[in-house]
């Protein structure tokens, strides 16, 4: 509809093929017909402010479910304390995809000029492009897609059929891991119900072989991610940045997080 307004607006006659491809020239410049830069830039901070609050409001989720969860270790309703933890694990994975997912914004939106005057995809962008469109299929938020739109406009819509096809190949692999619906490892879900009865002060022992995994390995200390989700804080999501590296690469220093 917008094009057709378009055009109808700057050629007077619709068989002036001349007028018809300056209309088309223009329209294309202004985003009519594409691509449009100014779009993209706003929706890339608009991204930063949406991931914002739905990881405070995915938190606060997570605090009043571990509060439930202690509940049900106190009544001995081991399996409906299970069955609540994986829950909270996943907005654990989901609150550390959003994190990710703002430092990618914060990084294209600083260095937007690239994109602004290169026309091919910059190696030094790509996985964070890949990723923001990769993402916008799996996390709910309507200016990621609206910027993942404009990135697929930019660069041929072929770039989403290339992702899909092979993500670990160009897709930041924590959001791919954080994204994928599995369900969590009985070890993690041993962890996180230690640790949330300890933070309550229940008592709980464990199955050893939870504890031990299928492999008979001694437990990690991989969960409890960065907002406090699941295990109180205690420690970082399997893959996810030590304490103090997400402050580190919004400085500037961009180690791993956006290189392979």
């Amino acid at each position: 509809i917008h094009h057709r307004i378009y055009l109808r607006t700057h050629t007077r006659s619709g068989t002036n093929s001349v007028a018809y491809l300056v209309a088309i020239g223009k329209g294309l410049k202004m985003g009519i017909f594409g691509y449009d830069k100014t779009k993209l830039k706003v929706n890339l901070k608009l991204v930063q402010n949406r991931l914002n609050l739905m990881k405070s409001k995915e938190a606060a989720l997570v605090k009043q479910k571990k509060r439930e969860i202690a509940d049900l270790l106190r009544g001995d309703r081991m399996e409906q304390a299970r069955i609540r933890v994986e829950h909270v694990i996943r907005q654990d994975w989901m609150i550390e995809a959003y994190d990710v997912l703002e430092l990618f914004a914060d990084l294209l939106v600083a260095r937007f000029g690239l994109i602004e005057h290169e026309k091919a995809l910059l190696p030094d962008l790509r996985e964070a492009v890949c990723t923001m469109i990769y993402a916008a299929k799996r996390v709910d938020v309507k200016e990621l897609k609206v910027c993942a739109k404009e990135f697929l406009s930019k660069y041929g819509s072929h770039l989403s059929n290339d992702i899909e096809k092979k993500p670990d190949q160009d897709v930041n692999a924590r959001i791919v891991q954080k994204l994928r619906y599995t369900t969590p490892e009985g070890t993690l879900v041993a962890q996180y119900l230690q640790q949330i009865a300890s933070d309550y002060d229940i008592p709980y022992e464990p199955e050893p072989e939870d504890l031990l995994g299928s492999l008979g390995a001694p437990p990690s200390n991989d969960f409890g991610g960065a907002h406090g989700g699941g295990g109180g804080g205690g420690g970082a999501m399997a893959g996810m940045p030590p304490s103090g590296y997400v402050d580190t690469v919004r400085q500037g220093s961009f180690p791993n997080l956006f290189g392979k």
